[in-house]
């Protein structure tokens, strides 16, 4: 393959995000510290695609929030065409940022059973 090739097939690659920890947010560098519940938020750590985030995994300090949106906004790859991205009410389930132990903790919460079957019952 010819060196033209090869440049543009990288630009295309990093064009929509390679996958690589370059579109990637770590929740490690902020605060968990809380005293109440209402200190905590639920946010999203991981790799980065074209529509953002992921359903939310972890859970940061409410004081900041803020740098992590402004990390996730930047950090978010571009792509062109840009896809689809729908946002499906309910798909990422129940979650709850809590203050546990003076740490935000994210908790998943369901109104609903595990399982409707009658063996689950006994």
């Amino acid at each position: 393959m010819s060196s033209l090739r090869l440049t543009i097939c990288a630009l295309l690659i990093a064009g929509c995000g390679s996958g690589t920890g370059e579109h990637a947010i770590d929740t490690s560098k902020y605060s968990r510290a809380c005293v109440a519940d209402a200190d905590c938020v639920a946010v999203y750590q991981g790799t980065l695609t074209c529509c953002g985030g992921g359903c939310p995994n972890t859970a940061i300090a409410v004081t900041g929030y803020a740098d992590y949106a402004t990390a996730v906004a930047s950090q978010t790859p571009v792509c062109s065409p840009a896809p689809p991205c729908v946002a499906t009410p309910g798909s990422c389930g129940d979650h709850v940022a809590l203050c546990v132990g003076a740490l935000c903790t994210l908790a998943v919460t369901s109104a609903t059973p595990v399982s409707a079957s009658p063996s689950s019952r006994f």
